[in-house]
């Protein structure tokens, strides 16, 4: 593949996930401003997304100053590591907190990371642009949301992503609710669109496998698709399926949040939703589970109001090296701290009881 090509797809990846950003946090504002008066909370002023820029530093401790800096080829031997991104941050009468961040990063994988990356064992640089979102709406009818995409090339390249829905009302997660039918309906839309590349069925079970929660023996939430690695040998059609992801959720997503918002809700059902927003790993401290793009500033700020419960066990994790705690590429961030168990239920490093999970979150209730 020739260097202007390479750049040339790069540009074009880059550009889609921040336009992708830019309509989503429309959409999601326009969903604040909409929220009729007769609803729970709408006394409340209508949030609107902060834009924070934000740098990472490389394995080896340098910083980017901005995304801009530096040649942000992998195959560069000039190649500057580190990049950044924005994030786009609100909490409304809607949502709780809603976060859409874009970045792109570049540089080279630390040593011990390179042979689990493929294509980087024998050249460690790399290049990775993504848009990952994540929605905690204030109604506990509303279901979160999960949604990522992005586009990584070492001395390959791969398009990756997909999204989920997690309904946090026991009696909503279920197959067979509206809401979920209307989500897995609109994601095998976007495989079907493009089934060559996409097969919905795989897609799905790639979803469940990868989002159950083994130490409790359930799953997340209700699923959807997940894909990784899709390099298809046609570019074009691999990205406009990753687009088509980005423009199917679009669709989807706002109009369960319009169908549900306007719900009175209990302070039983309240009550249930702050115990599931920790019990699943949603929390806002994992705000991008398998892209890696969440940001400081959100994983730091954690859930003060939601942090009902937690399991035993914490976790800071400062993936500076340019990949998450699954040991994919981070399409931009700096740390990300979980609390609890990671997403494939394994035990992760500190005891940390209750009460001082609700210590250090400086957890408010």
């Amino acid at each position: 593949m020739s260097e202007n090509v390479l750049e040339s797809r790069k540009a074009r990846a880059q550009a889609w996930f921040e336009t992708l950003r830019d309509e989503i946090c429309v959409a999601l504002e326009a969903l604040e401003t909409a929220l009729p008066a007769r609803a729970p909370l709408a006394d409340r002023a209508a949030g609107r997304f902060l834009r924070t820029p934000w740098t990472r530093a490389d394995h080896d401790g340098h910083r980017a100053s901005s995304p801009e800096n530096g040649n942000s080829s992998a195959g560069s031997a000039h190649a500057k590591p580190g990049g950044g991104g924005v994030m786009a941050s609100m909490h409304g009468r809607v949502f709780e907190k809603v976060a859409v961040h874009v970045s792109t990063v570049f540089g080279e994988f630390a040593p011990e990371f390179r042979k689990d990356i493929p294509g980087s064992e024998m050249d460690p640089r790399f290049w990775a642009s993504g848009v990952s979102l994540i929605a905690h709406p204030q109604n506990p009818h509303v279901p979160a949301v999960h949604m990522n995409t992005r586009f990584v090339i070492t001395t390959k390249a791969w398009f990756g992503g997909g999204a989920d829905l997690t309904p946090v009302l026991e009696r909503r997660r279920r197959q067979d609710d509206r809401d979920t039918i209307a989500f897995h309906a609109a994601m095998k839309r976007a495989c079907d669109a493009h089934a060559r590349v996409a097969p919905y069925a795989k897609y799905k079970r790639w979803c469940d496998e990868y989002f159950y929660l083994h130490h409790r023996q359930e799953m997340r939430g209700i699923g959807g698709i997940f894909y990784d690695y899709l390099d298809s040998a046609d570019w074009e059609a691999d990205f406009a399926f990753t687009q088509e992801v980005g423009r199917v959720f679009l669709g989807i997503y706002p109009e369960l949040v319009r169908n549900n918002f306007s719900t009175p809700w209990s302070a039983a059902e309240r009550e249930e939703q702050l115990v599931a927003a920790t019990r699943n790993s949603t929390c806002c401290t994992t705000a991008a589970p398998y892209s890696g793009c969440a940001p400081p500033a959100i994983s730091r700020r954690s859930c003060r109001r939601c942090l009902r419960w937690r399991s035993g066990r914490s976790l800071h994790l400062s993936p500076r090296e340019g990949v998450n705690h699954h040991g994919r590429p981070a399409a931009g961030h700096d740390r990300i701290e979980d609390r609890g168990m990671n997403m494939q239920g394994q035990p992760l490093n500190e005891p940390l009881g209750k009460e001082g999970a609700r210590k250090c979150h400086g957890a408010d209730e």
